[in-house]
């Protein structure tokens, strides 16, 4: 979360890529550490995000653009992010 937030606030094409960098290790990381819940579906949104850190990477040189990209990034955390979350009823009851 905060190398995403550093990236969106990049003033330059070399930080950006610097806090992409960190991103695309941290998703690599989180990737082989795996996940309890849905492996599957976990492992498919890392490579959504994975694919678009590259391409963003790919076309830095517009960082204004490359920054209108990475709130696609946030969009997909949060709708993966959805499935690792317990609901109220699970923290109540357990699965």
């Amino acid at each position: 979360a905060f190398s995403y937030k550093q990236a969106r606030k990049a003033q330059s094409t070399e930080d950006l890529l610097i806090h992409l960098q960190e991103i695309e290790n941290a998703l690599m990381k989180s990737k082989e550490i795996g996940f309890k819940r849905k492996q599957a579906e976990s492992r498919k949104g890392i490579d959504k995000v994975l694919t678009l850190v590259k391409g963003i990477q790919k076309n830095a040189n517009d960082l204004s653009l490359a920054q209108e990209k990475l709130v696609k990034i946030d969009q997909l955390r949060k709708q993966y992010h959805e499935i690792h979350e317990p609901s109220f009823w699970q923290l109540l009851f357990g699965n």
